[in-house]
């Protein structure tokens, strides 16, 4: 009787210690849709009002073992514009001298993307998948952990004390 007291409490604790895990992992990763959320209302928003022209790279920075385009364009009112873009690569997707496709804010210039899908929704579709993959393991943890306890529980017990259950 001692056995089973102490080892149902042992399984009785785990459950809980997982439930607690799940909703912790869960919470967090609510708290942390915030992050995706706003990335992608703020392309959203971006794209209403963008405007699409070309640009010329007419410079590469590095910037942490990365290059980053400087952009060169003219917007609607006939200004020049010479932009770094906030995106990177090694090795160097263009070089000097490259056409490229971007779009930028009338009201606000500095306010350039390159107009490809990547650029635009990387970060938004990156933060969902890490929220839901962190959701799906709190989720496991909450509810499938506590099941294996369980049944784990329910095989270690000798046979003629299951049916008691």
């Amino acid at each position: 009787m001692g056995f089973e007291k102490g080892l149902r409490t042992y399984v009785v604790v785990w459950a809980k210690f997982w439930r607690i895990v799940g909703s912790l992992i869960i919470f967090g990763a609510i708290v942390g849709l915030w992050l995706p959320l706003y990335l992608f209302f703020e392309t959203k928003g971006f794209l209403k009002v963008a405007v699409r022209t070309e640009a010329r790279v007419v410079q590469l920075e590095k910037r942490n073992d990365c290059y980053f385009p400087v952009l060169s364009f003219v917007d609607e009112s006939g200004d020049e514009h010479r932009i770094p873009s906030s995106y990177g690569s090694y090795p160097p997707r263009y070089e000097v001298g490259d056409s490229v496709q971007i779009l930028y804010n009338p009201e606000n210039p500095k306010k350039v993307e390159i107009d490809t899908f990547f650029v635009l929704w990387f970060g938004p579709i990156i933060g969902f998948a890490i929220t839901t993959v962190a959701i799906m393991m709190g989720l496991l943890f909450f509810f499938v952990a506590p099941l294996i306890s369980a049944r784990l529980y329910a095989a270690i017990l000798p046979k003629d004390q299951r049916s008691n259950r």
